[in-house]
């Protein structure tokens, strides 16, 4: 069972040293008896074939209290592609994620690796943390700071946080009004939209992305203008939720 549970954002920072963010970390704690783990660990889309998150992993974990530090990439450079193969709206489309196809996407990873070592050694996260779990399947795991172990950690345990964006892109599906081209009287109001996905969670862009697409269609019917996307024009929104 889930005994304790912590999970925070710990910091954004740039790989290159820039001023916009390209690194989120997450910071979780918590001790699950071996069932638990497991569950816990297959619910994620990791590659979960080794010995080591089935066996050596849940063993760790069911002896002290496990400590995951999670980098997470906001500014992917990698895309991948959606395709639609049939007419039938039921049917579903072929999505092809196409991670990590960019080794920038890779180095910032490894670098996030890096710092977070360097963040776990100093006082007092160092005297509350144990050893390294280290994945003796993959090469260089003897040197777990060495960069091939870095990079092959990266390529089989990474996973996704769930926040596709760019398939119906502004300005190749739709216009600026979120119209669908060629299609009369669709539209798109969600995270799809996004030609560039924002660099952190996409959740409150995709709220505003709504509120907006309601705006638009409401001042249709009411001919005032839509509202403006305005930081702190509470007064309008607030109103429009009503």
């Amino acid at each position: 069972a889930l005994t304790g549970s912590l999970i925070s954002s710990l910091l954004f920072t740039s790989s290159d040293g820039g001023l916009i963010p390209d690194v989120q970390f997450h910071l979780s704690w918590y001790k699950l008896d071996r069932g638990a783990l497991l569950k816990f660990l297959f619910s994620m889309p990791m590659n979960l074939t080794s010995a080591f998150f089935t066996e050596y992993l849940p063993m760790k974990a069911s002896q002290k209290p496990l400590c995951c530090l999670l980098p997470s990439l906001i500014q992917p450079k990698s895309t991948g592609q959606l395709d639609i193969y049939s007419s039938d709206p039921l049917a579903y489309p072929k999505a092809d994620f196409n991670y990590l196809s960019d080794q920038t996407d890779v180095d910032t990873l490894v670098y996030a690796s890096n710092l977070l070592r360097r963040i776990v050694a100093t006082s007092p996260m160092s005297s509350a943390l144990g050893k390294e779990v280290v994945d003796p399947e993959l090469p260089g795991f003897s040197v777990p700071t060495s960069k091939e172990y870095a990079e092959a950690y990266v390529r089989s345990a990474a996973t996704c946080i769930y926040h596709p964006v760019g398939t119906c892109s502004m300005g190749k599906v739709v216009d600026s009004k979120l119209k669908v081209k060629g299609v009369e009287g669709l539209r798109v109001a969600d995270a799809s939209v996004m030609p560039v996905i924002t660099p952190g969670n996409t959740n409150w862009p995709t709220i505003m992305i709504g509120e907006r697409a309601a705006s638009m269609m409401r001042s249709l019917c009411t001919n005032r203008e839509p509202m403006p996307m305005l930081l702190g024009d509470r007064g309008e929104a607030e109103s429009s939720q009503k």
